[in-house]
């Protein structure tokens, strides 16, 4: 593709962060104790940190040579999550040759983690960033929420388990999210340069299934966005832009690629791309009409290219959907400077309105006590629930399609989900999660992706090469939660095969590339349809040590789903299914065939006698 040049003035001064104060002690550095460490920090190993002069100022360097390692640099802040509800912190960075380790975090980045009043980590693990590469002096800056009950903040400078150097200078940790992140004054998109953010692009949302980072350098400025997928995926940053059509007659969208490596999905559209979507007031796309891409690609761009594209608005537009990246296909992409401007009926550029700050004049901190479920709320619906569930004995369903019990008792369902590792929670938070359900008057739950390789922990053992044995420490966590929900009225939707992954001991050739959940495959897979077995066997002949009955017999449970989302009809849309069991398939189906027709003409006749069944001259089961 011929690269086109536009001028595009990027506009990279500071975020601007309003009413704003920094909690941070000694943020610039510019207070040295005894031996040269900064006041008020804390670091891990005094070698390889270092204070120095940059333009005036003071930074921080943290350097690792050819042996990566934990090097890091910390500050506590004492903070109130009943009263400080988001924080914004913001740095300049600079990194050199910063390598990543083994781990896709361990590389050069700024962390940001939440302690209770009893020193426990909470919240999980945010951060400003984290960077490799090399590239210049560029601004970083996050909002990030403050988990309920979090009394300490760390703010860690860290090179994780990386080789390189990051330089640091600038930090602020702010109380509230009043910012504006710069862009030119025509440009609807907010952080269409990519420069801002921690895991994903602020202001991005979509999904990524392969793995995704900030690179160094971008296009004219220190940092783009990367998206790479090992195998075919759906890897998509959007981003939606309220418009008035009544205003705005046409749009043009443009942003710079770089592409490597890209294999085509199964069907031609599926490649790297950058496109939008117009949505009317209901959410769906206005004539249900799928625009034209702005770009794509399924071959190596290597230097930065621009795609772009001008739009006619289609009347009811609301709002428009820009997305960016890999549409089920495999590679990688690199993309910066994304834009989009609009334009009314003569041609005349139409302005975004620029954000202004809230005036908050008169608020006043909401604060509230945790709830220890007493009785006399409100709304309260844990006495109206039907204890203990399972009472009216099994669930049938009535001459007229509802549900009706054993004892003739009738019955509706309002339930939701528990996922993953949320099943497998300790005594003191099942109890709260019960009590909060109840309350909300749910009473069914689905115990929902409970085998998926994904979830820490699931109900496999941990440190083992084999899916065909049970955690002893979740089955007890399972059986209490179980116990509880039953105790509380709440019935039981236990999944069955969801998002499990064979491992290397569970005798399944080239387990590695059996896509999760045995999607599509089990169907006809033989080895895979006996590990499902066992596993469902396994669960319910287990007896709850807690109700002391097996799950096979427990009337609390009164729903299963064997196999969650697959079909054989999906096949041809799953590139993850590996050409082996392609072909078994096709034998399978071959000698279906055989069986049901004499031959090739006859299975043709059969198939053409509603129309055309687009078979082709060479196509013979007998192959």
């Amino acid at each position: 593709m011929k690269k086109m040049f536009f001028t595009v003035f990027i506009f990279l001064s500071t975020a601007f962060i309003l009413n704003a104060e920094n909690l941070l002690k000694n943020p610039d550095f510019s207070v040295l104790g005894s031996g040269g460490s900064p006041e008020f920090w804390q670091s891990s190993d005094k070698d390889g940190i270092t204070i120095e002069d940059s333009g005036g100022t003071k930074c921080a360097r943290l350097f690792n040579g050819n042996n990566p390692r934990y090097l890091s640099l910390n500050q506590i802040i004492l903070i109130d999550s009943a009263i400080v509800r988001r924080i914004t912190v913001k740095a300049a960075v600079k990194i050199n040759d910063v390598r990543r380790g083994a781990q896709e975090w361990e590389m050069a980045r700024v962390m940001v983690l939440f302690f209770d009043k009893d020193g426990v980590q909470t919240g999980g693990w945010p951060e400003l960033g984290r960077w490799s590469g090399t590239s210049g002096w560029s601004d970083k800056i996050n909002v990030i929420n403050v988990p309920d009950g979090a009394r300490q903040v760390k703010i860690g400078l860290e090179m994780s388990n990386c080789t390189g150097e990051m330089f640091i200078n600038g930090l602020s940790v702010e109380a509230g999210d009043n910012f504006i992140i710069p862009r030119e004054d025509d440009d609807y998109l907010i952080n269409g340069s990519m420069e801002f953010g921690s895991t994903l692009p602020l202001y991005w949302g979509g999904w990524v299934n392969g793995t995704s980072a900030f690179g160094s350098p971008g296009y004219e400025s220190p940092q783009c966005f990367k998206i790479s997928n090992p195998s075919s995926a759906y890897s998509m940053i959007t981003q939606q832009v309220p418009v008035d059509s009544k205003k705005i007659t046409s749009i043009t969208v443009s942003g710079f690629v770089k592409v490597s490596g890209v294999v085509q999905g199964e069907n031609n559209w599926e490649k790297a791309r950058i496109s939008i979507e117009f949505h009317d007031a209901s959410g769906n796309r206005v004539n249900n009409e799928w625009p034209e891409v702005t770009g794509e690609a399924s071959y190596d761009i290597n230097e930065w290219t621009q795609w772009t594209k001008t739009y006619q608005v289609p009347e009811g537009t609301v709002n428009i959907i820009v997305g960016a990246g890999l549409l089920n296909c495999s590679g990688t992409m690199w993309f910066d400077s994304l834009k989009l401007t609009a334009f009314d009926k003569k041609g005349k550029p139409v302005k975004p309105e620029v954000p202004k700050a809230e005036d908050r004049t008169g608020w006043f901190p909401f604060t509230f006590e945790e709830d220890d479920y007493r009785k006399g709320a409100v709304i309260d619906f844990t006495d109206e629930l039907d204890k203990p569930a399972g009472k009216h004995g099994e669930l049938l369903v009535s001459d007229n399609g509802g549900f009706i019990f054993a004892d003739g008792t009738q019955v509706r369902f309002w339930g939701t989900n528990i996922v993953g590792s949320d099943v497998f929670r300790n005594h003191i938070e099942t109890d709260k999660m019960v009590k909060r359900l109840a309350k909300l008057g749910v009473n069914m739950v689905r115990l929902h992706h409970m085998d998926a390789w994904w979830a820490q922990p699931n109900i496999f053992q941990g440190v083992t090469d084999t899916t065909r044995a049970l955690s002893p420490e979740s089955m007890e966590q399972l059986d209490y939660l179980i116990y509880k929900l039953k105790d509380a009225g709440i019935y039981v939707f236990l999944d069955m095969l969801v998002h499990r992954k064979p491992k290397k001991d569970d005798g399944i050739p080239d387990f590695g590339k059996v896509p999760a959940g045995f999607k599509e495959i089990i169907y006809f897979d033989e080895k895979l349809q006996e590990l499902t077995k066992e596993y469902i066997t396994q669960l319910f002949e287990h007896e709850n040590q807690y109700t002391k009955t097996a799950y096979k017999n427990e009337r609390a449970i009164v729903m299963t789903e064997i196999v969650n989302e697959s079909s054989l009809f999906y096949f041809d849309r799953n590139a993850d299914i590996p050409a082996a069991y392609r072909q078994t398939l096709n034998k399978l189906f071959n000698s279906f065939l055989k069986a049901r027709y004499k031959n090739m003409p006859a299975l043709k006749e059969a198939w053409n006698k509603y129309g055309d069944s687009d078979l082709s001259d060479n196509e013979d089961f007998n192959d």
